[in-house]
């Protein structure tokens, strides 16, 4: 008998200026990925194996073989049929999508083709479960309503990956601008509708877990996945490493991850705060890694002093992790801080044994003194430049980062809430 496909859904495109690349090898050096060369297509085809929704696949491998699996991702117009390709066990299909830009209105995404692929495969009586990326945007609404039809055909599970209701920043947002974003309040809707043609939601927000609890129809609950403890760890001589990879060898060093765009991290704070720092202190270095040259706080990052890394893979990042000494993830964003959960790279640091700066400790889902003793938030500007003064002084006093971090967040642990999930939904949906 024909396993049950586990499908692991992308809600959205690849990274424009990672498709302009021609050249694979050059690509590889920013992010892991596999190619195929189609005739209708002039660039390569892409798959990126560092995403979310690969590693939840491999995650899934891990555990068991009695599923097949597969990863999906809706990619561009330039491809006019689905195109897959197994890597490493998985099924990886990129499929036709379209994208609507539409100034103040935001992008519409969405792929007909993995709508009817869908289709087809009920059609066949094929069995599956989905399980969708939720970043509370437009192509995971889309999907959704369009299969509230024949949803009862095969079960879904959702997992927040990113973002917030739009109804949220709504209302934080100054009285001029919500006379043009009402469409954020239409949009709240469909979204929080759309969710009810899940079985089960899972959000790494404490904030809208709590919220969707008490939204009848969805059935919702806090979950995050976590890491894989195993590959990333805390160094004893930090010297060899900074060596390596050209850090100065005898500062204190902070760490932050992300791009270098000001519309999105906003990090352009964290660079006034680290100027500010050095006119008193020497003794501090900022490594920003993540983003890329043309992004524009490139240029502000370098002129402030900043070690500016651009994207670099997941190994490479390891190590930079291990030579620094404590990391950030400082936002004033209303929708990143409350919506955008603990996220898997304050994780990684925690595991390397470093303390954070984030105002995102607030979904550390332990006990305020465990939070205490992993890092600090900082409500405003200036709380940000105290809290990074402070921790150049004690971030060697906050020794228990790893191992609370290991107590919530051990994919080990975590991943089996996922399988013990989909085993239940798939007893039920097909009589097994």
């Amino acid at each position: 008998m024909q396993k049950i496909k586990i499908i692991h859904i992308l809600s959205h495109e690849p990274p424009e200026n990672h498709l302009k690349f021609d050249d694979p090898l050059q690509l590889n050096e920013f992010t892991p990925i596999e190619y195929i060369n189609f005739p209708e297509s002039i660039k390569p085809l892409y798959f990126f194996k560092g995403d979310h929704h690969i590693i939840a696949g491999q995650e899934l491998l891990k555990l068991t073989n009695e599923y097949d699996i597969e990863c999906w991702r809706p990619y561009n117009s330039e491809i006019k049929q689905v195109c897959s390709k197994t890597i490493e066990g998985i099924t990886h299909r990129i499929f036709p999508a379209k994208l609507l830009s539409i100034k103040h209105f935001g992008k519409f995404l969405w792929s007909e083709d993995m709508y009817q692929y869908i289709t087809k495969m009920v059609d066949e009586k094929e069995r599956f479960l989905l399980n969708i990326g939720v970043g509370h945007a437009w192509f995971h609404i889309w999907l959704m309503l369009k299969l509230r039809h024949i949803k009862n055909l095969f079960p879904i599970v959702c997992l927040h990956r990113s973002g917030g209701f739009r109804a949220f920043e709504f209302k934080n947002l100054p009285a001029w601008k919500k006379l043009y974003r009402f469409h954020y309040l239409i949009e709240s809707v469909l979204d929080l509708y759309s969710l009810k043609y899940s079985d089960q939601n899972y959000s790494g927000s404490r904030i809208e877990a709590q919220f969707l609890e008490h939204k009848k129809g969805i059935n919702s609950s806090f979950f995050m996945e976590g890491i894989d403890f195993k590959d990333f760890n805390s160094v004893n001589d930090k010297i060899q490493i900074r060596m390596e990879l050209g850090l100065p060898l005898h500062k204190k060093i902070m760490i932050v991850t992300g791009n270098f765009r000001s519309s999105d991290y906003g990090y352009q704070h964290l660079i006034k705060s680290f100027a500010q720092i050095r006119e008193k202190a020497d003794d501090l270095a900022l490594v920003m890694i993540g983003g890329y040259k043309h992004e524009d706080l490139y240029e502000v990052g370098l002129k402030s002093g900043a070690i500016m890394v651009e994207r670099k893979p997941k190994e490479i990042l390891r190590k930079y992790l291990q030579a620094c000494d404590f990391y950030g993830q400082p936002s004033f964003h209303y929708g990143f801080i409350n919506f955008g959960g603990f996220g898997s790279a304050m994780i990684e640091a925690l595991a390397c044994g470093l303390p954070v700066i984030s105002n995102n400790i607030i979904h550390f889902p332990g006990t305020d003194s465990e939070r205490a003793k992993i890092g600090l938030a900082h409500p405003t500007h200036n709380d940000l430049t105290e809290a990074m003064l402070y921790m150049k002084d004690n971030f060697q006093n906050y020794t228990e980062c790893r191992t609370l971090a290991k107590k919530y967040f051990d994919i080990n642990d975590t991943r089996y809430v996922l399988l013990n999930k989909y085993k239940e939904l798939i007893r039920k949906y097909y009589s097994l």
